[in-house]
């Protein structure tokens, strides 16, 4: 039997929906009014038809990557369908990678702070992860970076991939163009997979933002993932995407039909509908970016926080001093109805920090935010035991 473990997101998101009147900044969902109205009657047109009633290929339609390919053209024209697996979201696509190209024996080295759900990911595929803190928080400027130097001490034989994410969740920060060229020299040079998820690239607040795929046609160890979850509110339609060169992807597809059969038909209709839209986000795209101006600033305007401005990403990942982070997290929820998450979720090194989910409707982040302004301002709490109930 695997032994895996349900991240703190996860049962803090179960317990705010199990709550009405509970407001979540816990789970990282796209919430600013949902699916664009456009993109819902397009879907109407279609449910009035059979052609999502049936299997389609188990790539993906070929028309939806296509359109992929052609929304790429820009920093990579030489891309077609064949560089391109659709998938059930970006997480669908890892494992997908992750059951192809790992056994037992490898391992997969995640610089950390990081997305949690990645190491069980990693058990599920049979590898092992192997979490590294590459990322420092510096306290003197404020700022997180990046150790090239402590990924290349944790390069092993038994090495397989390194998965990073850009932007980072939980942190908001950019990899770096030096960064993205010294991990892919490491990469080249220890011949392992490079897998660099960008599902947060709609969300940019900074102009100094670089993409791996401005690589990918020329890096036979990179893959880039990207997902429909966050761009689009498409989060439970469940649509996301591989990206690599054709010898990487052909033999993924045999072992996605394997796992999947094929990715949901109406989920990448929708998301063809979106790509070739794009538009329709721009206003989504406004309300995050207010959003995020609005939790800097609550932030700013308070003692003993420290946070890096997020540059990207919808998170603000903070380290309040007043009262031990379990302690703060838990009766927060417990007490005023606010699910955040605890930083022990993305690191052993992070636990007196926690991760805000800032991608609400401005009057819901309003809410949640005064909430937090009273319990912080508030004398003491004690010990919540919530989680007992799952």
């Amino acid at each position: 039997m695997k032994e895996l473990f349900l991240p703190a997101i996860k049962k803090i998101e179960y317990i705010v929906q199990s709550n009405p009147g509970s407001i979540s900044f816990a789970q990282g969902a796209l919430r600013v009014g949902g699916v664009p109205k456009e993109a819902r009657a397009y879907i109407r047109t279609i449910l009035e038809t059979d052609v999502a009633d049936y299997y389609g290929p188990a790539a993906g339609i070929p028309s939806f990557r296509n359109a992929l390919a052609e929304n790429f053209s820009s920093v990579a024209p030489s891309i077609s369908e064949k560089n391109i697996l659709v998938s059930h979201g970006s997480i669908g696509g890892l494992m997908t990678l992750c059951c192809t190209y790992l056994t037992a024996n490898d391992s997969v080295l995640i610089p950390t702070p990081a997305y949690p759900v990645y190491e069980n990911v990693i058990k599920s595929s049979g590898a092992k992860p192997l979490l590294v803190p590459a990322y420092r928080f510096n306290e003197k400027d404020k700022k997180w970076n990046l150790s090239i130097d402590i990924i290349k001490k944790n390069i092993f034989p038994h090495t397989k991939m390194i998965l990073i994410s850009n932007p980072s969740n939980p942190l908001g920060v950019f990899l770096q163009k030096e960064e993205i060229e010294a991990l892919l020299s490491l990469a080249k040079e220890h011949n392992v997979l490079l897998v660099i998820d960008e599902a947060y690239d709609s969300f940019l607040f900074e102009k100094d933002f670089i993409s791996s795929m401005n690589y990918i046609a020329s890096s036979p160890h990179l893959v880039r993932l990207g997902s429909f979850s966050k761009n689009g509110s498409m989060s439970g339609w469940r649509i996301g995407y591989v990206i690599a060169e054709e010898s990487i992807i052909k033999p993924l597809i045999p072992v996605q039909d394997a796992m999947l059969c094929c990715p949901s038909m109406i989920g990448q209709m929708l998301a063809e509908f979106m790509i070739k839209n794009p538009h329709l986000m721009i206003e989504q795209q406004k309300k995050v970016l207010a959003a995020r101006n609005l939790v800097v600033e609550f932030f700013e305007n308070r003692k003993n926080i420290e946070f890096q401005k997020p540059a990207g990403g919808f998170y603000i990942f903070f380290k309040q001093n007043q009262m031990p982070n379990d302690m703060f997290v838990l009766d927060l929820l417990d007490k005023h109805g606010v699910g955040v998450v605890p930083g022990s979720d993305f690191s052993t090194q992070t636990r007196q920090w926690t991760r805000l989910c800032f991608a609400r409707e401005i009057p819901v982040l309003i809410a949640g935010l005064t909430k937090i302004d009273m319990f912080l301002n508030s004398a003491s709490s004690k010990k919540s035991s919530l989680f007992s109930t799952i």
